[in-house]
């Protein structure tokens, strides 16, 4: 059963990678808004974009480089 979840795994490499680079920004993002909001008192609507900017940022270099093994940095700006 596990060597059958390997071999789709690695059939589907890619979207595996997206949907972990995924919820890997959707953690950060949850993960900055408890600390921007509970720990450091910021009031709610400035730490949820900043929450947001931050998770955006993750998840773009997250799905550039790792995902989609994209390394030029010409039109990144």
């Amino acid at each position: 059963m596990i060597r059958f979840a390997l071999k789709k795994a690695h059939q589907y490499k890619t979207i595996v990678k997206y949907v972990i680079a995924g919820g890997t920004a959707a953690f950060v993002n949850l993960a900055v808004l408890y600390i921007l909001t509970s720990l450091a008192g910021i009031y709610y609507l400035i730490s949820t974009t900043l929450a947001f900017i931050v998770a955006f940022l993750v998840s773009f270099f997250l799905q550039k480089f790792w995902t989609f093994r994209d390394h030029s940095r010409e039109k990144i700006y």
